[in-house]
């Protein structure tokens, strides 16, 4: 006759407190002792070891190795009273195997990435590389002597962010400036948006030789007149730079007090550049600033054709000390920003030489201040900052697992996961909280290589070219990158900018610049002799120190007198091919600088023969 079973024996015989139980303990230890061994080994000093993230994960695993322990010991005693442990046997030889599986796995993963990393950092000590963007940050300059702390950036920025988040930049400076009825920076205006009338070609495009059409602004700010009192109009219509400086005049109080501010020698806005995170890094001051630009602008052209020639210049100037702000920020949004302010401050200055507008003094005053810029140089310093920061923000992201699915999308951002666990905030949690720090590195090192084998490459600072070979190579490895994602690219992926556009924007900057130096020792050789000369070379070194050369070709830029007394300067453009110096259009009529040639020239209409 069958004895009834004794379950509750059977129970107590799979109870918790077996010797199996140690086990569980002592994968605990190893896994935590393991993973800092790793650290250590791999380079990592010991006080720089999250030790949050190991204890995490060394409890994860001892909390596996219970369970599957429990479930051992009881199918052990199951097995015994049948005479057969295999069953028993199967599933402890399988616990330890998943056990040193998953050790193995992290102790290879990390080792691996810290490896990889190192030599990369290793190599860029060696060349004297600084590896972290405070170390690459612009020094701190006196604040009693720095444009950016004037009292009027402090309104504004306070004003843009609010006055706890402004605290961060300016400290109790915001406390103690409380309320005034100053205009504010970013309500300077050219134009309402929400009332408008004209099109983008209305201010004038160099590139087109096409100057400012000011008679267009004059009715519209006359039509604006009948809905809104806003711009100050005359009952009657003068000429039409008067009438466009009278309506940009309510201005005025405002540009002359950073005008004032500007004569300060330093220029650097207060960035916490000590942030763990510098994708958190605030940057308001740059909407603002070009929007003061374009009001500058407008101004600046009402100012050349009225015959305002030394106010136009003192604005063009300011505009250029705006740049001083950010010229040495480590962004690339902040240099893509430098670079459009530039390019909007190039078309008074081609206005001015197309009218002849500038005497030799103010010429030679423009070209000293143009001097200052060096675009290549600029691509070269924001690359190391920029290749920098990515890594940085990698590091923060280590440390801040949960933020991983709050950054990017789909969540998850190192491994394709199903939709039901992206939704999933818990399991995101455990999952970002289980990536081994390996992969981290991993992502780092792709970052780190891909900087130095193809976006350094793209610009040779040495001869002053644009590799289009380097830059083709610069678009593949990109393309490849985004192509095959993994988990050792995953971040790298979604943190590179668009770094072959990028390389452009700074090329065609560099040009634009050459373009306008070369222009401005023209006109001063033609006011020297009555008549621009034949060659290039004649400007060097009486008016122009060292003559620029083709950016895309590494020759001598494209340069003939025209018929008309005139001369056109040209480079052949991305296409490396000489269209005789025709520009290409877009639908629409802005020029398309990725077709034709890049072009310097001016109106026939506009020469004074």
């Amino acid at each position: 006759m069958d004895q009834p079973s004794d379950t509750s024996s059977f129970a107590s015989r799979g109870r918790l407190n077996k010797p199996w139980l140690w086990l569980a303990v002592a994968s605990f230890a190893v896994t935590l002792c393991a993973n800092v061994f790793l650290e250590i080994s791999a380079g990592e000093q010991f006080g720089n070891i999250n030790f949050k993230t190991e204890l995490l994960r060394a409890v994860l695993t001892g909390s596996v190795v219970t369970g599957l322990v429990w479930v051992l010991s009881v199918f052990r005693h199951r097995d015994e009273s049948d005479g057969k442990p295999v069953l028993s046997l199967f599933l402890l030889g399988a616990g330890l195997a998943l056990i040193l599986f998953t050790l193995l796995f992290y102790t290879v993963e990390n080792y691996r990435g810290k490896r990889a990393w190192l030599k990369c950092w290793q190599t860029s000590v060696a060349r004297g590389e600084k590896l972290t963007l405070a170390e690459l940050a612009p020094p701190a300059v006196p604040d009693d002597k720095n444009f950016a702390m004037d009292s009027i950036w402090v309104e504004a920025v306070t004003t843009q962010m609010g006055a706890e988040k402004a605290m961060t930049w300016y400290g109790d400076r915001v406390r103690a400036f409380g309320e005034t009825n100053k205009a504010r920076l970013f309500d300077l205006k050219a134009e309402l948006p929400e009332v408008l009338w004209m099109t983008s070609n209305e201010s004038g495009r160099w590139q087109l030789a096409t100057t400012t059409d000011l008679t267009l602004w004059q009715d519209y700010y006359r039509r604006l007149a009948h809905r809104t009192n806003y711009f100050l109009i005359p009952s009657k219509p003068r000429s039409p730079a008067e009438d466009v400086l009278l309506a940009l005049s309510r201005n005025n109080n405002i540009i002359e007090q950073l005008r004032e501010a500007s004569a300060l020698p330093y220029a650097r806005f207060p960035l916490d550049y000590a942030s763990k995170n510098p994708g958190e890094i605030l940057l308001p001051h740059l909407s603002m600033l070009k929007s003061v630009i374009f009001v500058l602008r407008l101004r600046t052209s009402a100012e050349l054709q009225a015959g305002s020639s030394d106010s136009a210049l003192d604005d063009i100037v300011l505009m250029m000390r705006f740049n001083d702000l950010i010229r040495d920020e480590p962004f690339l949004i902040s240099q893509l920003i430098h670079i459009a302010m530039f390019q909007i401050e190039v078309q008074p200055i081609w206005e001015g030489l197309a009218d002849q507008r500038w005497n030799d003094p103010q010429l030679a005053h423009l070209d000293a201040h143009l001097a200052q810029f060096d675009f290549l140089k600029s691509y070269t310093n924001v690359m190391a900052r920029e290749k920098a920061s990515v890594c940085q923000i990698v590091d923060y992201l280590e440390r801040n697992r949960r933020d991983l699915k709050g950054a990017y999308e789909p969540l998850g951002p190192l491994l394709p996961l199903p939709r039901g666990f992206r939704e999933n905030e818990a399991l995101l949690n455990c999952f970002a909280l289980a990536i081994p720090r390996g992969w981290f590195d991993q992502n780092k090192a792709t970052v780190w290589r891909f900087y130095d084998e193809h976006v350094d490459r793209a610009i040779d600072l040495a001869h002053r070219t644009y590799s289009s070979s380097n830059a083709v190579q610069l678009s593949g490895a990109a393309s490849r990158l985004g192509a095959a994602p993994s988990p050792y690219n995953r971040l790298a992926n979604m943190l590179l900018p668009a770094l072959t556009q990028a390389a452009k924007k700074f090329v065609f900057a560099q040009e634009t610049l050459d373009f306008a130096r070369l222009a401005i020792a023209l006109e001063r050789y033609r006011l020297a002799n009555g008549r621009f000369p034949e060659k290039l070379d004649a400007l060097s070194p009486k008016f122009l120190g060292q003559i620029p050369h083709d950016l895309i070709t590494g020759k001598p830029l494209k340069y003939r007198r025209t018929e008309d007394g005139s001369f056109i300067l040209y480079s052949v453009g991305w296409n490396a091919t000489d269209d005789a110096g025709k520009v290409s259009q877009i639908p629409g009529g802005a020029p398309n600088p990725e077709l034709g040639d890049w072009v310097w020239r001016y109106p026939q209409s506009k020469l004074q023969l």
